[in-house]
């Protein structure tokens, strides 16, 4: 089959800016030597504050805390719910299914996590998921029956399912090479530090207590997350690049930053190119069968 005048035009359209988009990254490249490379890197990291990287990386770990607490939760519950004071009237069948049901929540989770990584932002996402996140605590502390406990544990592993298909991508995104893998390993920290709160307090207070205090971990994240700056990757994804400087600017302490900004529109750009080589490559392919 013979492809018509608007294939033809679109395949060439779309040659002339995969030609436009290897020149720049040939370009990118001779001036990117490993000398280059080493010498850029050093002298922008000596010049780069890491104040700014680490205060946004602890507070969106506040996430990774709550994530602890969910987990470590059921460690102190669990005996009070057996107890003849327990808040509530439960069987051995119903703990087995509190323990676990956020794990069940945690395999769904992901796909919204990244559908909204995707297409509304790092730090959106990260926001929005802390309204069920909230509402699940709210629910397991005014639960009047066991359904009610059920729905929000299921509801905490949907939301930190899907919070952790956004941090790492967060963390990793504004955070300069030497003090990437520091800062990534942040979340496992805190994870430990919210499991260790469970098991510290929980022994101490009550049911209502302990959970009521769990509630106020993801507003305090919501409250001091706002004031974060979203990922300059993210930004630059979207072509709105005055957002990306500001964001790159706070994230560096200083305002020279358009050589990293380079760098970052050049990896975005192989992302693109990638995705439309692709898509080029598919109509050939369905006209070369036909």
């Amino acid at each position: 089959m013979t492809p018509n005048w608007v294939t033809i035009a679109w395949l060439k359209t779309t040659a002339v800016e995969l030609e436009g988009g290897k020149a720049l990254m040939e370009q990118e490249e001779e001036e990117l030597t490993v000398p280059n490379i080493q010498a850029q890197g050093d002298h922008e990291h000596e010049k780069n504050k890491v104040i700014p990287q680490i205060i946004a990386t602890l507070i969106s770990n506040i996430g990774s805390f709550g994530a602890g607490c969910v987990f470590g939760w059921t460690s102190p519950i669990i005996p009070k719910l057996k107890s003849k004071d327990s808040p509530l009237s439960v069987t051995m069948d119903d703990i087995s299914w509190i323990g676990s049901l956020p794990s069940l929540g945690a395999m769904f989770g992901p796909f919204l996590g990244a559908y909204g990584s995707e297409n509304i932002g790092r730090k959106l996402t990260m926001l929005l998921i802390t309204a069920p996140w909230t509402l699940s605590w709210v629910l397991v502390a005014a639960a009047p029956e066991t359904i009610t406990v059920f729905v929000g544990r299921f509801t905490q592993g949907l939301s930190f399912g899907a919070f952790f298909a956004v941090l790492p991508s967060y963390v990793g995104e504004i955070s300069q090479g030497n003090i990437r893998g520091i800062l990534s390993s942040m979340s496992q920290i805190f994870i430990t530090f919210g499991l260790l709160s469970q098991y510290c307090i929980g022994p101490w207070v009550s049911y209502h207590a302990l959970t009521i205090g769990c509630v106020f971990v993801s507003i305090v994240f919501a409250i001091l997350f706002v004031f974060m700056p979203e990922s300059p990757y993210f930004y630059f994804s979207k072509n709105r690049n005055d957002y990306a400087h500001k964001s790159l600017k706070w994230l560096r302490g200083h305002d020279d930053v358009n050589r990293e900004l380079e760098r970052i529109q050049v990896h975005n750009f192989k992302i693109q190119l990638d995705s439309r080589v692709q898509s080029l490559i598919a109509p050939l392919a369905v006209l070369k069968d036909k």
